[in-house]
Order: C-alpha cells, then structure tokens, then sequence
C-alpha cells in the first residue's frame, strides 16, 4: 500500500468522524470504497494509481489441537529404613568404634579389619556409608569372636 492511499484514508476517515461529532448523531459510519487489486505475475513492478485501494483478505489460520496425555508417576511404595542394629550411627561413632575393636583385638588380630572393609566393597573405613553401618558391625562382632 502506498502511502497516499494510506494518507486518502485517513483523511477520509477523518471527515466521517468530523461530520458525525458535528451532527451529533451516532449511526453508522459511511463504508469506505474498497477496490480490489489485480493479481500480477511480479507485483514488485507495478505501480498501482494512487486512487487504488486494497481490501483485507481473512486467511483462517489452523492450529493443531494436541490432545493432552495424562502423565501417571509410578507409586512406590514406603518401605522404612532398615534399622541399624549398630552401636553408631555417624562417622565419629563408627570410627571410635573401629579403634576400640583394633585396640580390643590386638594389633594381629587387628589388622583383619582391613579384610572386612575390602568385603564390604570399600579399601578405607571413610567410604563405608550408613547403609552398611549393621554389616560392617555384624562382621568386626565376628571377628571379635573367632
């Protein structure tokens, strides 16, 4: 659209305005002449005159509608934590527990305690984890006892 018919317009649709304050009366405004314009191969290269006007094409625009998939989280069910039957339950208590055995044993019989972290799956007492607090308890109590 070219800037005079775009400037034609308005000024038409100023005088309607300007009329209708004017007369006071509030009807519908007067339908502004709409023409439609020639299909053309390049329309980069025609000039249209300057009283052309263009009319509003209404291309309906498809949206997909995407039907919502209901999402079910599993349910898992609660199991409680298994109860430690050892006398510790931190890192301190676990380590003070293990000199006691060590000092208990001797150094002889104390150096096995090695053999239990290495069949626990650890090589340093630092690695044994919480969950293994009973095992590694049950097995220094065995140890105690052979």
């Amino acid at each position: 659209m070219s800037i005079e018919i775009t400037l034609e317009r308005i000024a038409t649709a100023l005088e309607i305005i300007a009329s209708n304050k004017s007369t006071k009366q509030f009807s519908e405004p007067a339908p502004i002449p709409t023409q439609a314009a020639p299909l053309v191969a390049n329309p980069a290269l025609v000039m249209l005159p300057a009283q052309a006007t263009f009319q509003a094409v209404v291309v309906p625009v498809v949206v997909p509608v995407v039907e919502p998939v209901a999402v079910v989280a599993p349910i898992i069910p609660f199991t409680p934590a298994a109860v430690s039957t050892a006398p510790f339950a931190d890192k301190a208590g676990l380590t003070a527990y293990t000199m006691s055995v060590y000092k208990e044993l001797g150094a002889v019989k104390g150096a096995q305690i090695q053999n239990v972290l290495v069949g626990l799956g650890v090589s340093n007492i630092n690695e044994v984890t919480p969950a293994m607090y009973s095992q590694y308890h049950a097995a220094l109590e065995a140890l105690k006892a052979a």
